[in-house]
């Protein structure tokens, strides 16, 4: 190698020329001719990230941004052919980041052949991202005119952003101050969910709201902010957090708008956070616009919405009085085509002329003076020839400078309104006439005070207006107690119905009491106290009709049931002659067999077996009152008719053909075994006396299941297992009339004096106490079938009467005082008593029983009585004797069916009886029965 001369400039060695590429801010670059990298200063791992290393051996295709790589490969092509030229492109990073290069090269050739390209890289990104950032804060705010609505704008944002870093994960959160809560309208992230509104907190959003300022969280700053409780994380925990906050012009902070990466070879950087704080004040002027556009727009929607659908009429005027603008309200008032055919026009081109100036010259000195027209009262009258209220209201319309410029009106359509006042005040004066007029007593009450009342209400309570008004109602009242039933009842009129009636009494001013019917309805049932109405009647006459209309219906029911008696006397006087004879012919026989030394037990047991018969039949008898005993028990109505079918003969006569069919598997029902044979005896009769010529009568007994489909149609019905009686005839039968009144007291087909019409109205009563239903068919001339449903029970039968025989007697030892006035009876119950081991302390009349029962020192545990006494009856014996022996049972007898041991026509609970005729066996065990029982 020649050395240079002394003196003059020595050329670089290659270590120079090494150390110059390497410390280049260009990468200087060899590709061969198929396009791969032979050559790379280490310079480009500055610009890429990439070693030299990383990047020889490669197709230059690999680094290039895909949308640039067509264009630099046509250059490249042109470059080998020795037309090249300077070239601008993208490429992408190793960390995915876009970078702008600018390239020259020229060609090598090797031998005269071209064997590559030799260039110098320059990284332009700097300048290019200005220039992006300067483009991306230019389409943002023109976003807000392209877009449709805020949705829209977020996402053309989020766009416009991943062009200028990593910005997958994004999201824009607004903070609302008057609700005190961050939103998230717009949310993209590849882990979490949109999150909830939620108030401000411990969250790098939050933080960022609270600072003001932006930051960019890696690891280490993520870790720090921790540690110091400043945040907490919320959601998937990302690499890098970048957010700024969103300023508006008034430096108004709105919300945030967040970038986020989970890569660690997707990184956010300081100049990242710089260009998104650039570029987020245009982001929040452009959503502070939206939004008010939007608000704006649904301003505009709901004013035009409104405007529409208002009724009253609204409307803009020029100077000149020309409709500027006209809602549907007015062109409705003014009978136009519609609102944009009033445009231009005047009140001249649809009122009347004079109606038309008077508006012109209010409106003229509206405009003059700049006084609004407050609530202008004005009649028109319509096409029809309709008067039209209307009040109307007008105020000045001004310019920005305050001049007047027009004025805008709303009238109001109040027709409706005005009539139907005037028509309150008709109504009103109407009620007026009508509540003083009032042949009804009137009231209003507020809080149970009286308010008002009229002259009939003060005719009936005797009080003067002054004396009432102001007073509670309870002074009307006899008693607390009926005061209180009355306004019970009232009560619960008005839940259930919207209004309450009672029957009741009321305390007159001169303290006679009167009966009075209480109607009361609330003036608002949704809340009573706000008052109720009170009608009164005086009801005195009605109530007394009523009770005479009651005894003379018990007296004739009992004149029923002794026709029903007549008719069975003839035939039980005869049957009870005979049984008689055969009571008094066998103990004659038997007595004659004990004088021959022969035992007359089988005398005695006919004779006992006649007695029983003969108590069988005025028990039959007795069915017939309705002041008998009622004792609801568990029966087999088959049963009972076996046992009627004689007394039911006889009752039908010869002439009727009797028939009872009995179903085998009947249930049971638990009614009164007397009711039922006097429902029977009564329908039999009544089936006679439709067969006067004779006929056939069929008692049938079955089980029936009455389902709800049949409980629709038969309003009467309930649903459920029932026990069906039915009586049929083939008779004359009942027409359609009759068939309506049917059970109606005193209601009759009979010709006059052959009935008094209560028959079935007992069998119609006597069901329904015991829980059933009666239905009837019948046609004329066809016959009349009576079904009647008992309510099936589960249950054993109760125990019927023994067969008469010699039973073994019930035993015991207590004290019982026996109190009988019959000689006969008491000589009987003594001797029974005492050979069934009871001390007996016997009496014939109240006044030796009481005396007997304090004389006695010993105790007494059972007080047997007969109903009935010469000085008293066995309720006040009772008495008297529990005074001084508290502890001590009461068993009460009777041979009657009408007496003091009947309340309301049931057993009072506790009350122990055994009737007369009574056998020795039932009577001790009737004691025993009566001395177990818990005191």
């Amino acid at each position: 190698m020649k050395r240079p001369e002394s003196g003059g400039q020595r050329p670089p060695t290659e270590e120079e020329y090494r150390t110059l590429v390497e410390q280049s801010n260009e990468v200087i670059f060899v590709v061969n001719s198929q396009g791969l990298f032979t050559y790379i200063s280490p310079g480009i791992e500055r610009a890429s990230g990439y070693t030299a290393e990383e990047v020889v051996g490669k197709p230059f295709s690999l680094f290039v941004h895909p949308d640039d790589l067509t264009g630099l490969q046509e250059s490249f092509s042109e470059t080998l052919e020795g037309r090249y030229a300077p070239h601008q492109f993208r490429v992408l990073s190793k960390d995915r980041r876009i970078r702008h290069v600018h390239t020259t090269s020229r060609l090598l050739r090797d031998a005269g052949e071209v064997t590559g390209v030799m260039g110098v890289m320059t990284d332009v990104s700097a300048y290019t991202r200005a220039e992006e950032v300067r483009s991306a804060i230019y389409r943002i705010s023109d976003a807000v005119h392209r877009t449709q609505n805020l949705d829209e704008l977020f996402g053309v944002i989020h766009g416009i952003i991943g062009e200028l870093m990593p910005a997958d994960n994004f999201y824009i959160a607004l903070y609302d101050r008057a609700s005190d809560l961050i939103q998230f309208p717009y949310f993209r992230d590849e882990r979490d969910s949109t999150p909830a509104p939620m108030r401000p907190g411990k969250s790098l959003t939050s933080y960022v709201l609270a600072t003001g300022e932006p930051i960019l969280a890696g690891p280490a700053r993520h870790r720090e902010l921790e540690e110091t409780g400043e945040v907490q994380c919320s959601g998937s925990r990302c690499v890098d957090w970048l957010g700024v906050p969103l300023k508006t012009q008034r430096g108004e902070i709105i919300g945030v708008m967040a970038v986020q990466s989970y890569a660690e070879d997707v990184r956010l950087e300081e100049g990242d956070k710089e260009i998104l704080v650039f570029v987020s004040r245009q982001a929040a002027m452009a959503i502070e616009r939206k939004r008010a556009d939007e608000e704006l727009t649904r301003e505009h929607a709901l004013l035009s919405i409104l405007m529409k659908h208002l009724p009253d009429a609204v409307y803009v005027k020029d100077p000149e009085s020309r409709f500027l603008y006209a809602n549907p309200g007015l062109a409705r008032l003014m009978e136009a085509e519609g609102p944009e055919a009033m445009l231009g026009k005047t009140d001249f081109d649809y009122l009347p002329v004079g109606l038309a100036r008077q508006y012109r010259q209010d409106e003229e000195e509206l405009m003059r003076t700049g006084k609004p027209l407050d609530d202008k009262d004005e009649t028109r009258y319509d096409s029809f020839g309709n008067r039209v209220c209307i009040l109307t209201t007008k105020v000045p319309l001004r310019n920005q400078a305050g001049e007047i410029i027009g004025l805008v009106g709303v009238s109001r359509d109040l027709t409706e309104r005005v009539q139907a006042e005037e028509a309150l005040r008709a109504s009103e004066a109407q009620l007026e006439s009508i509540f003083k007029a009032s042949p009804t007593g009137i009231a209003l009450a507020a809080g149970r005070l009286l308010c008002q009342v009229n002259e009939r209400f003060c005719e009936l309570t005797g009080y003067s207006r002054e004396e009432l008004i102001g007073q509670e109602l309870r002074r009307l009242y006899p008693s607390d107690e009926v005061y209180v039933a009355a306004e019970i009842e009232l009560d619960c009129g008005i839940q259930h119905r919207g209004w309450g009636t009672v029957e009741t009494r009321w305390l007159h001013k001169d303290g006679e009491e009167i009966d009075v019917l209480v109607n009361a309805a609330p003036l608002d049932r949704a809340d009573i106290t706000h008052g109720m109405t009170l009608s009164v009647s005086d009801i005195g006459d009605r109530k007394e009709a009523e009770r005479g209309r009651e005894r003379l219906e018990q007296q004739l029911w009992q004149l029923q049931k002794m026709e029903l008696i007549g008719r069975l006397a003839g035939g039980v006087a005869h049957d009870f002659n005979n049984l008689l004879t055969a009571i008094s012919g066998n103990i004659q026989l038997a007595l004659m067999d004990t004088e021959k030394g022969r035992p007359p037990v089988s005398r005695l047991h006919q004779a006992l077996k006649a007695a029983d018969t003969a108590s069988s039949l005025t028990q039959q008898l007795l069915a017939f009152s309705r002041k008998q005993i009622i004792e609801p028990k568990i029966v087999d109505l088959n049963e009972i008719l076996t046992n009627m079918r004689e007394m039911l003969a006889r009752l039908v006569g010869e002439g009727v053909q009797l028939v009872i069919i009995s179903s085998p598997e009947l249930g049971r029902v638990k009614v009164d075994a007397a009711q039922i044979e006097q429902i029977t005896v009564n329908l039999c009769s009544n089936a006679r006396d439709a067969m006067p010529e004779g006929g056939q009568l069929t008692i049938q007994t079955s089980n029936a299941i009455l389902d709800e489909g049949y409980c629709e149609t038969h309003s009467w019905a309930n649903p459920g297992e029932h026990v069906l009686l039915s009586v049929s005839d083939t008779g004359v039968g009942l027409t359609r009339e009759a068939l309506q009144h049917v059970f109606e007291p005193f209601f009759t087909t009979k010709a006059r004096g052959k009935g008094t019409g209560l028959g079935l109205a007992m069998v119609y009563g006597a069901v329904k106490q015991n829980g059933g239903n009666v239905e009837v068919y019948s046609e004329a001339g066809r016959g009349t079938t009576f079904k009647i449903y008992l309510p099936l029970v589960t249950g054993r039968t109760d125990e019927t009467a023994a067969p008469p025989g010699v039973e073994e007697l019930a035993y015991g030892s207590e004290t019982i005082l026996l109190v009988e006035d019959g000689d006969y009876i008491r000589e009987f119950a003594e001797d029974v008593l005492r050979q069934s081991g009871y001390e007996v302390i016997s009496c014939s009349t109240v006044k030796e029983a009481v005396e007997r029962s304090h004389s006695f020192t010993g105790p007494i545990h059972l007080l047997l009585t007969d109903v009935v006494l010469p000085d008293g009856n066995a309720r006040d014996l009772a008495k008297k004797i529990r005074t001084q022996r508290p502890e001590v049972k009461v068993l009460f007898t009777s041979g009657y069916a009408e007496n003091v041991i009947v309340h309301h026509g049931v057993l009072d609970p506790g009350v122990q009886f055994i009737g007369k005729p009574f056998t020795a066996a039932a009577l001790a065990r009737k004691i025993r029965e009566a001395l177990s029982l818990q005191a």
